[in-house]
């Protein structure tokens, strides 16, 4: 009851936002009987913000919403696989405009990320920091302040 209870408020949040940044969404998403689902990355990010200290959570995330019928919902983040020989930079880059028509700034990032996922900072250094799954070969998720 609790893990539902917290669903229905970070839906009712979302849906919040998406309405106020003007976005058009089907009119059975205020009907109780539409269905909204949570896509596996959304969830994973959320848990994952949740276990930060305030200061470095983020304050926007940028949701994609899949209207499945007329009264079914999916709400995730852009993300997919990265291709052979890529650098997460390069995927996280790839990915955005793939899935939003959306153009990120590689060279920005890439000055405010570390080595490790591509960029050319220290990891102590980066103004972008990332979460990522406690699994082998999980999800990485980039926080950009």
């Amino acid at each position: 009851a609790k893990t539902r209870s917290k669903h229905i408020q970070i839906v009712s949040e979302i849906l919040s936002q998406l309405k106020t940044g003007g976005v058009d969404l089907p009119p059975s998403a205020d009907d109780a009987s539409c269905t909204i689902q949570l896509g596996h990355h959304l969830t994973s990010l959320l848990w994952l913000e949740g276990k930060l200290k305030s200061k470095k959570r983020s304050q926007y995330i940028m949701v994609l919403g899949y209207v499945d019928g007329p009264t079914e919902l999916m709400l995730d983040l852009p993300g997919g696989k990265r291709h052979l020989g890529e650098s997460t930079l390069e995927s996280l880059v790839r990915e955005v405009k793939e899935e939003t028509s959306l153009e990120l700034d590689k060279q920005w990032l890439e000055e405010r990320l570390s080595r490790r996922y591509g960029g050319a900072l220290d990891e102590n250094s980066e103004d972008v920091h990332a979460l990522e799954s406690e699994k082998e070969n999980g999800n990485v998720y980039f926080v950009i302040p």
